[in-house]
């Protein structure tokens, strides 16, 4: 068990952000290498309301400066929203450590780097 949490701190993730302070950071997305799929059926499952069977998509590459990349929702950006720092997106964008992603309605995630602490703004 001690390994898998080791493992978990040394990969880029996203991670949750919940109103109730108690249930902020209960669930954490390890981001992979290519493409992963956001939504009810994809690599990174979430629901809830406007959330699509495929949302949107992170993509990651390593050895990229910036290859940590978000997608929005390829077939209707505009039903299917996803919200980078309160805008929404509608191209393919950079993400950074820190960002806040709002896929659909309520699933409010941070970007977490390995090493790098989040701060409250």
């Amino acid at each position: 068990m001690a390994l898998l949490n080791e493992k978990k701190k040394d990969c880029i993730h996203i991670m949750n952000i919940n109103e109730d302070p108690l249930l902020t950071g209960h669930i954490k997305h390890e981001i992979n290498e290519g493409a992963n799929l956001i939504g009810k059926s994809g690599d990174l499952k979430i629901g809830g309301l406007g959330i699509a069977k495929t949302h949107s998509k992170i993509s990651f590459t390593a050895d990229e400066p910036d290859g940590l990349r978000l997608s929005p929702n390829k077939d209707n950006p505009q039903k299917y929203k996803t919200n980078l720092n309160g805008s929404l997106v509608t191209e393919r964008v950079p993400l950074k450590h820190g960002d806040y992603i709002l896929f659909g309605n309520s699933n409010l995630y941070v970007v977490c780097y390995p090493q790098e602490e989040l701060t409250e703004d």
